[in-house]
């Protein structure tokens, strides 16, 4: 008997869960698909900047302190919004698999 409610409670519990699970699932894709087109915009955007510290050096007059900063703040433009997008993808991913495992 007590087989019988657990089992009723937990299909009740997972009946509930599932537009949750259905909607974190598609806010993913729409994040995934918004970040990677910032993601883009922000990597042109710091090519752009290590392009132009790399030139900085090679051309008159050498100015290899902007040329550092130049070609450091294109890396950072180039990977932070990747690593926030991975980072946001991965936690939305995981709570979505421990919701569908109840």
């Amino acid at each position: 008997m007590i087989k019988l409610i657990i089992g009723l409670l937990r299909f009740i519990i997972r009946l509930i869960l599932l537009p949750i699970v259905m909607v974190l699932t598609v806010i993913n894709y729409m994040f995934c698909f918004v970040g990677g087109i910032f993601c883009f915009i922000a990597g042109a955007l710091g090519l752009i900047f290590i392009f132009g510290g790399l030139l900085m050096i090679f051309t008159e007059p050498h100015n290899y302190t902007m040329a550092w900063h130049a070609v450091l703040l294109g890396a950072l433009f180039g990977g932070i919004p990747m690593f926030l997008k991975d980072f946001g993808s991965a936690i939305l991913c995981d709570i979505t698999d421990v919701l569908s495992r109840v």
